[in-house]
């Protein structure tokens, strides 16, 4: 905030944006990369090509460990996750939770490139909820999704307190590609 002209201390939220899903644009460590028809089905679902040069963008599945670095580096307070009818006719969804470094597992982003280059995702998987969230106007009509938005909002509840309610979830740990 700095020269803006408003001291920090009067900002009381601070609003953060994620697709819900992960996207990349060039090289580089991409932990969550998807490959393969997943892949291109997510990219073709959220029309991800770079508005200049059309290039596909790199997709992956939404990274808590990405997000929770986010939220601690930009003081967030809420967070607001577009996109989610990208997801609508997926028959899972996975949300990466934590990252395994040689043989440990972490929930904090490496400090260092070299371990971001080696992380493997860790993830939870949901059933998809194959239906539309285009249409949907109240929060009690997205039960199913609520479950894998709970689960990556953990991320956000270590570094500040939100109002989001747990609906319980059919979930499981796997290793996810």
């Amino acid at each position: 905030m700095h020269g803006s002209g408003d001291r920090s201390t009067k900002i009381t939220d601070v609003i953060g944006v994620a697709k819900a899903y992960a996207t990349r644009v060039g090289n580089g460590p991409f932990p969550s990369e998807l490959d393969g028809e997943l892949a291109e089905k997510l990219r073709e679902e959220g029309n991800e090509y770079g508005a200049t040069t059309g290039r596909p963008r790199r997709c992956g599945w939404f990274d808590v460990v990405a997000i929770r670095h986010a939220v601690r580096v930009n003081g967030l307070t809420q967070l607001v996750i577009t996109k989610l009818d990208v997801l609508d006719t997926m028959p899972e969804i996975k949300i990466v939770v934590e990252y395994e470094i040689g043989h440990r597992r972490v929930s904090e982003m490496p400090e260092s490139l070299a371990d971001l280059n080696a992380a493997r995702p860790i993830c939870e998987a949901f059933s998809g909820w194959n239906a539309p969230t285009r249409t949907a106007r109240q929060w009690t009509i997205c039960r199913v999704r609520r479950g894998a938005i709970w689960t990556a909002s953990r991320s956000w509840r270590a570094c500040r307190s939100v109002s989001f309610r747990s609906v319980p979830a059919a979930t499981k740990t796997c290793a996810a590609t």
